[in-house]
């Protein structure tokens, strides 16, 4: 089987469910899937532009959501000693259920999976694990 990760943010207590943007639940399948986990990362990761130089991912919704929070990829098997400054992290990853969290936890995963689609020119279609799609040009 395998451990399976979602994508939190410590801090904000909010998290990215890899299954709503076409990734499987295991590390190893994050890291090799394109526009998932990883531009998610990225993208909430990134820091605020300055607005002094091109190339500017904009959206402020989105884009620098995470910059300078505490944020990990946490795993079904997590343990209390995993992560010793945060109290009750052995539970998270039970709260970061693919549609709604629980115990104030925030699934973001819709707002950023409608960026990432934007970006990419791609759809996000299904129910659980989505599938990738590639929009028709014009």
């Amino acid at each position: 089987m395998g451990q399976y990760h979602v994508l939190v943010n410590f801090d904000k207590k909010e998290y990215v469910h890899p299954w709503a943007l076409g990734n499987g639940l295991k590390l190893f399948e994050q890291l090799f899937a394109e526009n998932g986990m990883k531009d998610a990362l990225f993208v909430l990761m990134a820091s605020k532009s300055n607005g002094r130089g091109g190339g500017d991912l904009g959206d402020g919704m989105v884009v620098s959501r995470w910059a300078g929070d505490r944020v990990a990829f946490i795993g079904d098997y997590t343990e209390a000693e995993d992560h010793p400054n945060i109290e009750g992290v052995e539970k998270i990853y039970g709260y970061c259920g693919s549609d709604t969290g629980e115990n104030g936890w925030k699934n973001i995963t819709p707002r950023l999976a409608s960026w990432l689609e934007n970006a990419f020119e791609i759809k996000f279609v299904g129910e659980g694990w989505k599938d990738i799609v590639q929009k028709k040009r014009r």
